[in-house]
């Protein structure tokens, strides 16, 4: 659908496009905060999936209560920390995708002039 362009009065002259919701710079910014939380979501991953298996091996071969409660606590710390890296991750990531939004808009092809699509 094509709009008249209020602006330039120039006929058929408005498509509906896309457009960033903010400037450049926040962009840019969206994009810092949004590729170091994938590596965070690794790193949180990773963290988790070796304190189940150091747990799993050392579990089995503790000899006394001690041992075994020393192992639960490892788990416990272990596996705090690989959630609170991933729900700082988690809350970088969304951050830096709502910086990087686009809206829909009108745009005039021969002046640029911007008008909100409903």
């Amino acid at each position: 659908m094509q709009l008249d362009c209020n602006a330039c009065k120039s006929p058929s002259s408005m498509v509906a496009t896309k457009v960033g919701r903010f400037s450049g710079v926040v962009r840019a910014i969206g994009v810092i905060l949004l590729i170091p939380s994938f590596v965070g979501f690794a790193i949180a991953g990773l963290f988790f999936i070796s304190t189940v298996i150091a747990t799993a091996n050392v579990m089995p071969t503790a000899q006394s209560d001690p041992e075994q409660a020393g192992a639960a606590i490892g788990f416990v710390i272990g596996f705090g920390f690989s959630i609170f890296i991933g729900v700082f991750s988690l809350i970088g990531g969304l951050l830096g995708w709502l910086l990087l939004l686009n809206r829909k808009v009108y745009r005039c092809h021969r002046c640029g002039s911007i008008i909100e699509r409903a």
